[in-house]
C-alpha cells in the first residue's frame, strides 16, 4: 500500500527523501524569526514532510506534549526558554527525537550543551537549502534504520522470552509463575525495565527443579542481547536486591496455599518485607502474574484493555492499593479514549474512596464533566457509575443527581434501576426481579440486592423471592414475605438458608415446619461464570474461591467444558490439551479434576451432577440453570442486527480478553476468535450509527482500536465520523495516530482509501 507522492514548489518537482511513501515524517520547526519560520516550514513542506512551527520554547514543548514528531529544527538563541532547553524538556517526552540545530554563532558553554544532548547535526547561518534538505535526509534515515534496529532487538528478545516461558511451563509449574512474580515485584520496588526483564528469566531458570540450567550454551553467560543480564544476577551478592527478590519468590511460590505473612524470611530488605507482608500475593498471584505479562509482551496488540480488567478484577478482590497502582499506571497512558479515560477515573475514586484517601471527589468531579462530551448512551452508563459511587458515599449530591440521571435515560430497566437505587420503588422492583434481569442482579449486587428486599414488604409473596433468595441466600433478610414465599414454593426453597432462618432467635412453628418439609432437599443451584476477563465463577450468589479447585489447571478444564457446554469432551481431548507432556498420568489428572470441580460447585449446593460422565466422554451438565457471559455474547451474535441497542448491550458483554491469564493453546484460539467477532461487531455498529449518530460512531470505533489498533477500517470509519461531525483537526490526527503505530509494529503505509480520507480531512480545514 505505499504510494509515493510528489510535489511542486520552489524547488521544482521533489519526490519524498530516500523514496519515503505516504506516511509523512512530523517535523517541529523552532525558530523565533517569522521569515525563518516561514521559509523553513515552505521548504520541508514542499519535500513531502509534515510540518508544524512553534515561536517559542515553551510553545514547543506545549506542541510536543501533544504530539508525536520525528525531528526537531531549532534555533539556539531566542526569548524565554532557548532551543537547546527546549529540545531537552521534549527529549525527555519523546527520547527518540532526532534533532537539527541551525545558530548564527554558539558560545563554547552552548556547544558542551549541544554536546551533553547528542545533537544530532549543525547548520550554521547562513545555510543553503540543499544542505538544510541533506541534514534532514540524513538524520531521518540514521533514526530509521536505529527504530528498524530497535524494533529487531525487541523481537528477538520477545522470541527468547517466549521460548523461556514455555519451557517453564512444561517443566516446573511454578517456574513461570515465579518469573511473572519476579518481575511484578521488580516493577514494584521502581527497578528499570532491564533490569525487571533480566530478573524475570533468572527467576525461571533458577528454580530448582526447571533443569534448564544444565542445558544453556556457556556462550549465553556473556550474551548481552538475551541471557547474560540474567547470569549477572544469579551471579550477584546474596545481599543484592535481584536476589533478595529471587529468594522471596521462591518462598511464595513453595507455599501450599496462602502463607501467613509474618512466616516469610524477616532479614529480607524492608521494601519487598512491607509487600509482602501488606498484598495477598499468593491469592491473587494469577491476576498479578498476567498484569506483568501484559505490560511486559505488548506483542502487536494494545495492552489498554486487558489492564484494565486486571485493574477490575483487583479492585474486585479488594486489593485497594494494588488496583490504585494499576489504575494510576493506566491514566499515565497517552492518547487515551475519553470513555476509558473515564472508567480509569471512576476506579480511581472507587479505590481512593475506600482508602479513604482525600482526592476521590476530584476523580469523580473530572469524571463527570468528561461524560458531558458523549453520546446519551454512553454518557448515561459512565455516569450511572459516578451515582453509585455517590450513593455509597452517602453524599449530599447523591438523590439530585440520581434524579437528574432518571430523567436523561432512555430504556425502561436502566430508569427503573436508578429509582429504585434513590428510594423503595415497587414498580422497578417488580420489573428487575424478572429472570431476564438476572445478569443486572449480579453486576449490581452490592446494593441492588438489599434494595429489592427493602421493597418486599410492600409487594406479594412470589416465586421471584424464592429464586432471589436462592441466588443470593447471604443476602436474604428474615421477612414475612420471603416466609410466605418459601412455604408456597418449598422446592425452591435454598435447605442452608431454611436451616438459618429456624435458628435465628425470633424463629417460630413456621420456620421449625418449613425445615421439616425440606429436610433431605438439596434445594436449587444457580451458578453463575465470567469468562470475558480473569474467570470468576459463583454459587448462589456466592464468589467461589480459587483454592477449591486445587490448580489454574482444575479452573481453566471447567472453562474448557463450558465453552462447549452440552458437547462431549472425550478425555483424550482434555490430556492433550492440559497435561500433553505427563499422558499417562493424565486420566488420573482428569479424575483428580472432576473431583475439584465437582465439590467447589457444590459447595452448599446439593448434589447435582454437575460434570455428566459417559464412558470416557465427560460433559458439563447442559440442564442446569446457569449464567454465563459467553454464552450471552455468543447468544446476541446470533441475533445481531436485529435492534440497536440490544447489540450494544451485546457488546458490553466483551469486558476483556477471553480467560485472562491463561496461555494454553486452547485458550489462546478461542480468545482470538472471539476478539474477531467482537471486532466485527463493533465495526458494524461504527457503520450502522455513523449517519444517524457520528458521535456515538466516534465512541465506538475508539473501543474497537482500543481492541486492535492496526484496524484500518476502524480508523477510516472513525475519520468518516469526524467529517461528519465537521471536525477535520480530528480526522487528520486519527490518521496521523493511524500512521504512527501501522509504522511502529508491521513497517507499513496506511491504505489508499485512508491516504484519500486525509487529503479530504486536510481540504475541509477552515
Amino acid at each position: 500500500h505505499k504510494v509515493r507522492f510528489e510535489k511542486w514548489g520552489a524547488l521544482g518537482g521533489a519526490s519524498f527523501p530516500g523514496g519515503c511513501s505516504a506516511l509523512k515524517s512530523q517535523i517541529l520547526v523552532l525558530e523565533d524569526d517569522p521569515d525563518l519560520r516561514l521559509m523553513l516550514s515552505e521548504v520541508l513542506s514542499d519535500e513531502g514532510y509534515e510540518v508544524t512551527t512553534a515561536a517559542a520554547g515553551e510553545e514547543a514543548i506545549r506542541l510536543a506534549a501533544q504530539q508525536n514528531f520525528d525531528l526537531l529544527v531549532t534555533d539556539v538563541r531566542m526569548p524565554g526558554v532557548d532551543g537547546l532547553e527546549a529540545l531537552r524538556q521534549v527529549r525527555n517526552q519523546q527520547p527518540n527525537l532526532g534533532s537539527l540545530v541551525v545558530s548564527g554563532y554558539t558560545t563554547e558553554a552552548e556547544t558542551l550543551r549541544a554536546l551533553q544532548l547528542n545533537v544530532g547535526a549543525y547548520l550554521k547561518k547562513p545555510f543553503s537549502l540543499s544542505d538544510l534538505l541533506q541534514r534532514v535526509r540524513q538524520i531521518l534515515e540514521e533514526q530509521a534504520e536505529r527504530l528498524r534496529q530497535s524494533q529487531q532487538t525487541q523481537a528477538l528478545q520477545r522470541s527468547l522470552n517466549w521460548c523461556l516461558d514455555g519451557a517453564a511451563r512444561t517443566l516446573h509449574s511454578n517456574a513461570y509463575e515465579s518469573g511473572q512474580l519476579a518481575f511484578y515485584l521488580a516493577q514494584r520496588l521502581d527497578l528499570p525495565l532491564p533490569a525487571a526483564q533480566a530478573l524475570r528469566q533468572a527467576a525461571m531458570l533458577s528454580w530448582s527443579q526447571l533443569g534448564l540450567l544444565h542445558h544453556l550454551p556457556a556462550s549465553s553467560r556473556a550474551d548481552g542481547l538475551g541471557l547474560g543480564p540474567c547470569w549477572e544476577i544469579l551471579n550477584a551478592p546474596e545481599a543484592s536486591l535481584e536476589r533478595q527478590i529471587l529468594r522471596a519468590v521462591h518462598w511464595l511460590c513453595a507455599q501450599e496455599e496462602s502463607p501467613d505473612p509474618q512466616t516469610c524470611p524477616s532479614d529480607l530488605p524492608d521494601p519487598l518485607l512491607q509487600l509482602l507482608r501488606h498484598e495477598d500475593l499468593r491469592a491473587s498471584k494469577e491476576v498479578l502474574a498476567a498484569r506483568a505479562l501484559e505490560k511486559y509482551e505488548s506483542g502487536q496488540r494494545n495492552q489498554l484493555l486487558p489492564l484494565l480488567a486486571l485493574a477490575h478484577t483487583l479492585e474486585e478482590q479488594g486489593h485497594w492499593q494494588s488496583a490504585r497502582h494499576a489504575y494510576q499506571h493506566l491514566l499515565q497512558q497517552s492518547e487515551l479514549e475519553q470513555p476509558t479515560r473515564i472508567q480509569i477515573l471512576l476506579g480511581l475514586a472507587r479505590t481512593d474512596w475506600r482508602a479513604q484517601q482525600p482526592g476521590w471527589y476530584d476523580h469523580l468531579k473530572e469524571a463527570e464533566l468528561l461524560s458531558r462530551n458523549l453520546s446519551p448512551s454512553l454518557g448515561g452508563e459512565l455516569r450511572w457509575s459516578i451515582a453509585k459511587l455517590l450513593r455509597v458515599s452517602q453524599h449530599a449530591s447523591a438523590p439530585a443527581y440520581l434524579a437528574q440521571l432518571e430523567q436523561s435515560l432512555q430504556r425502561p430497566v436502566d430508569r427503573a434501576k436508578v429509582r429504585l437505587a434513590a428510594q423503595p420503588d415497587v414498580q422497578a422492583a417488580q420489573l428487575l426481579l424478572q429472570p431476564a434481569q438476572r445478569s443486572l442482579l449480579h453486576a449490581e449486587q452490592d446494593w441492588i440486592i438489599e434494595a429489592l428486599w427493602a421493597c418486599a414488604p410492600q409487594m406479594e409473596p412470589s416465586a421471584l423471592w424464592c429464586r432471589l433468595a436462592g441466588e443470593f441466600p447471604q443476602k436474604a433478610p428474615h421477612s414475612e414475605v420471603l416466609l410466605q414465599s418459601l412455604e408456597a414454593f418449598p422446592h425452591l426453597a435454598p435447605p442452608a438458608l431454611v436451616e438459618a432462618l429456624a435458628q435465628r432467635p425470633q424463629a417460630g412453628p413456621r420456620e421449625a415446619q418449613l425445615k421439616g418439609r425440606t429436610q433431605g432437599s438439596h434445594g436449587p443451584l444457580y451458578l453463575h461464570f465470567r469468562s470475558f476477563g480473569t474467570f470468576e465463577v459463583s454459587v448462589n450468589g456466592q464468589r467461589v474461591s480459587e483454592k477449591l479447585f486445587k490448580t489454574h489447571k482444575f479452573r481453566y478444564m471447567l472453562a474448557f467444558l463450558l465453552a462447549r457446554r452440552g458437547q462431549p469432551v472425550s478425555e483424550d481431548v482434555l490430556v492433550e490439551e492440559f497435561w500433553p507432556n505427563s499422558k499417562d498420568a493424565g486420566k488420573s489428572s482428569i479424575y483428580a479434576a472432576t473431583t475439584a470441580i465437582r465439590r467447589a460447585l457444590r459447595e452448599g449446593a446439593g448434589e447435582a451432577d454437575i460434570i455428566r460422565r459417559d464412558g470416557d466422554m465427560l460433559r458439563f451438565d447442559p440442564e442446569l440453570p446457569i449464567w454465563h457471559d459467553l454464552d450471552e455474547f455468543e447468544s446476541g451474535l446470533a441475533h445481531w442486527g436485529q435492534n440497536l441497542e440490544e447489540d450494544r448491550q451485546t457488546l458490553q458483554l466483551y469486558a476483556g480478553p477471553y480467560l485472562q491469564g491463561c496461555y494454553l493453546d486452547w485458550a489462546l484460539r478461542l480468545r482470538g476468535q472471539l476478539e474477531e467477532k467482537a471486532l466485527r461487531c463493533i465495526q458494524s455498529l461504527v457503520s450502522r450509527t455513523l449517519e444517524s449518530d457520528p458521535h456515538q460512531a466516534v465512541e465506538l470505533a475508539g473501543q474497537g482500536l482500543e481492541i486492535d489498533p492496526l484496524s484500518q477500517e476502524l480508523h477510516g470509519l472513525r475519520m468518516r465520523a469526524y467529517l461528519a461531525l465537521h471536525q477535520p483537526e480530528n480526522g487528520i490526527r486519527q490518521f496521523q495516530q493511524c500512521s504512527t503505530i501501522l509504522r511502529k509494529e508491521l513497517g507499513i503505509e496506511p491504505l489508499t482509501s485512508l491516504i484519500e480520507l486525509y487529503q479530504r480531512c486536510r481540504i475541509a480545514l477552515p
